[in-house]
């Protein structure tokens, strides 16, 4: 833990796309101070020393580090395990980039190594922190709109992605983020998922629609694309709605939450941009290593369960469909 008056030290693994806006969220955060940015690659070291100057040591690996309290790791979607596994060994708290791992067992030792050192991992499912989402969960959680009984998000991007995430499904590399929502908002884990893939002429996946229904009788459905033919970098097209028995709730896009059945929020709630949210994230992070609560952020369990079902949903779609329990992903392996 840390004390309250003084800032946690951050460091920021990985200076990608994502790891950039972290540094800069790490930056103008009162509570925190970035004491150094990783980053293997010459490349990304080399703009992270043109963008950050002097004031920030700029290095090759997280052991070159000499002191910090937290670390951020933002590198590519299948190497977050490693040097996550790394801060915690160093007692620091971690606030992982989504997805956390494409290992679940992987993920649960990540957990019982942080508890033995007592520090938090938390995962950037930054979804949490849209404004319109938080307030859609706290009038399901307050039980007056009745069970939730059908989730549908739909998450499209560009085709750019097909190349870029070749080796990463669309369900894991975008569509993990609705899971996590849907299995927030139902306030339970989907189990046993169906899962089907349609193809571009290349053979890379250009949708996915995976159905599945949560511990508490909740069906949800996650449609994740990538077919939108335009320049990068391009904002996803996203929509989503959430049925009680007598409430019907709409998002589309980035407009205001659109409600049937119930009265909509008292003031129209506008969409948080990235930067925003992962201020927001920030935030929650560095109550969280000072001993606070840390609000709505995703823990190590939460990240793990979205991953657990989004593997589930790949192993379902290469075997044409066939569901698969989302905690035993590997019961049925993909045909070679």
């Amino acid at each position: 833990m840390t004390a309250s008056h003084q800032p946690v030290r951050v460091v920021v693994v990985g200076y990608g796309g994502y790891g950039q806006l972290h540094a800069d969220a790490v930056r103008a955060e009162p509570g925190a101070q970035l004491v150094a940015v990783v980053d293997s690659d010459r490349t990304a070291r080399e703009r992270a020393r043109e963008r950050l100057g002097a004031t920030v040591p700029v290095v090759a690996s997280l052991d070159e580090v000499a002191d910090a309290d937290a670390v951020v790791v933002a590198t590519p979607d299948r190497h977050h395990l490693a040097p996550a596994t790394a801060a915690v060994a160093r007692g620091c708290h971690v606030l992982v980039e989504k997805p956390v791992t494409t290992d679940v067992p992987a993920a649960a030792e990540l957990g019982r190594r942080a508890a033995a050192h007592g520090v938090h991992v938390a995962v950037g499912h930054l979804l949490r922190f849209d404004p319109r989402l938080r307030w859609l969960r706290e009038q399901v959680a307050s039980g007056a709109w009745g069970p939730v009984v059908h989730m549908a998000l739909l998450r499209n991007g560009a085709v750019e992605l097909r190349e870029t995430y070749r080796d990463v499904s669309p369900v894991l590399q975008g569509g993990v983020h609705d899971i996590d929502v849907a299995q927030w908002l139902a306030g339970s884990p989907i189990g046993t998922v169906t899962c089907e893939v349609a193809r571009a002429p290349d053979g890379a996946a250009a949708f996915m629609t995976m159905t599945g229904r949560t511990a508490l009788g909740c069906v949800v459905t996650v449609h994740a694309g990538r077919t939108l033919d335009l320049p990068m970098p391009l904002d996803p097209q996203t929509w989503m709605s959430l049925a009680t028995p007598s409430v019907t709730v709409t998002i589309d896009g980035d407009h205001p939450v659109r409600v049937v059945g119930a009265p909509a929020p008292p003031t129209p709630l506008r969409a948080a941009t990235p930067v925003e949210m992962l201020a927001r994230q920030l935030e929650a992070f560095v109550d969280l290593v000072r001993g606070g609560p840390g609000g709505v952020l995703a823990d190590l369990g939460d990240g793990a369960r979205a991953v657990a079902v989004a593997l589930a949903a790949e192993r379902s779609a290469a075997r044409g469909g066939v569901p698969i329990a989302a905690d035993r992903p590997d019961e049925h392996p993909p045909d070679p």
